[in-house]
């Protein structure tokens, strides 16, 4: 069969499932059209002279896609949102779908289709979309420990955003990926912006403020407890396995928490080194910031 007949028949196919009635409603529909879709994605963007009438109905794949996204089956919604931009790509909702796309294929752990798809939807120049595609290219790259380069996409959502709250998310989650890149003097200035977007965006200020407090180095921190005896019991056991620590003070949210953390680095591999001894003696550690 010739492949211009075939995908004329898929693509009909899949019109017909989004279009369907059936007595299970539009979800037997979208477990038609996703069968078909794996098809339909080797054929990449239409070209000049194809048939428009080919392409599935917008909003009818739109709606399935949706439905995909709401239910929580990630790779179908991400799948019908990358062929809604394949076959809509002048469509208003395109580079959302792109964005849906990303965050869809992100949530189903298909790492590398979720960058491709976000970064593409950052670089398509709509401004609506662009800062929200940087800034999930940031949490990527950050989830990954690549927190310098997080940082930058974070700057790029910061410089892009439209709206006081995304900007003050995105220069929040710039400061923190500066400071868990040893980074401390650089990342001072957007948690500072961000601590002085308090009426458009208070929780966002608030963790800004937190997070200056931070001090400029990596610690382990062992356990974290409200009574103060189980926290210097905590000490006094990893003492004996020759691991120093100090037990420090902090209020958060009216209530005094103690603690218990190891060493004092200004290299984050430095910590991680520290980290994997405490954990090998059978103990969580987590690095901070």
């Amino acid at each position: 069969m010739g492949g211009t007949v075939l995908r004329r028949q898929i693509l009909r196919g899949l019109e017909s499932a989004a279009r369907r009635t059936t007595p299970r409603g539009p979800a037997l529909a979208l477990t038609i059209a996703v069968g078909i879709l794996p098809l339909v994605g080797c054929f990449g963007t239409p070209r000049a002279g194809d048939e428009v009438a080919e392409a599935p109905e917008a909003d009818s794949l739109w709606e399935l896609a949706e439905i995909a996204r709401v239910s929580g089956r990630h790779d179908e919604a991400a799948t019908l949102y990358a062929t809604f931009h394949r076959y809509h790509y002048r469509d208003d909702r395109a580079a959302e779908a792109l964005l849906d796309a990303g965050t869809e294929f992100r949530n189903a752990g298909s790492i590398d289709k979720a960058r491709d798809h976000l970064v593409t939807a950052a670089q398509r120049g709509d401004a609506r979309i662009a800062p929200h595609a940087w800034m999930q290219i940031g949490y990527l790259e950050r989830a990954e420990g690549n927190f310098a380069a997080a940082a930058m996409r974070f700057d790029d959502a910061a410089r892009t955003a439209l709206d006081p709250e995304t900007r003050a998310e995105a220069l929040l989650e710039q400061g923190i990926s500066l400071q868990r890149a040893g980074a401390f003097s650089e990342a001072r200035r957007p948690l500072t912006e961000c601590a002085k977007l308090e009426t458009s965006a208070p929780r966002h200020a608030a963790e800004a403020r937190v997070a200056l407090r931070q001090p400029p180095h990596f610690t382990v921190q062992v356990g974290v407890f409200q009574d103060r005896e189980r926290a210097q019991a905590l000490a006094l056991q990893l003492s004996g396995s020759k691991i120093v620590t100090r037990v420090l003070e902090e209020t958060v949210e009216g209530i005094l928490l103690h603690r218990v953390v190891s060493g004092q680095y200004t290299r984050r591999p430095e910590a991680e080194a520290q980290a994997r001894k405490i954990k090998f003696l059978g103990h969580e550690a987590l690095i901070k910031p």
